[in-house]
């Protein structure tokens, strides 16, 4: 149960975070919308053990012969190594740890919407193959009509004595 909880909440917030940082990105920030996305971050550094503990348990499985599962591991890897390392440098810039300009004459908040941007390709690879899809059910079974005695029960459905 808190797997999909997990998983879910943490989906909400991506996209939430998505759509408050390229509003950022093209308009001036308001207020508020600031604020909506950096709660939505806390929120996702909040969640981030549960989803480990996932990732974890995932991990211990192994890879598998199988072509589709060793992808989805690879880039489920590359996607916990990016997504931490957007957090940090969220974190850089909220906190203004380090240099102003940083490599390639960029400031870290433009490595955080590069890499956050470059994150959503991955993403959704990792949601379109990891979604757990409701599990097909059998068709109901058609059971024979249950057989009546005609010498057991009468036309008005009382049984026979004797």
């Amino acid at each position: 149960m808190f797997i999909r909880f997990t998983n879910a909440t943490l989906l909400l917030l991506l996209l939430l975070l998505t759509l408050t940082g390229l509003y950022g990105l093209m308009w001036p920030w308001p207020v508020w919308m600031f604020e909506t996305h950096r709660v939505a971050a806390w929120a996702l550094i909040a969640l981030s053990p549960w989803k480990a503990l996932i990732a974890l348990r995932s991990l211990q499985r192994g890879l598998d012969r199988r072509f589709n599962r060793s992808v989805v591991i690879v880039v489920s890897l590359v996607l916990a190594t990016m997504t931490a390392l957007v957090i940090g440098l969220g974190l850089l810039w909220t906190w203004r740890i380090g240099p102003e300009i940083g490599w390639l004459w960029q400031s870290v908040l433009s490595w955080h919407w590069y890499l956050a941007l470059g994150l959503l390709a991955p993403l959704a690879f990792h949601v379109w193959r990891r979604w757990p899809y409701p599990r097909q059910r059998a068709p109901l079974k058609t059971q024979p009509a249950p057989r009546l005695n005609p010498n057991r029960v009468t036309s008005a459905g009382s049984e026979k004595r004797g």
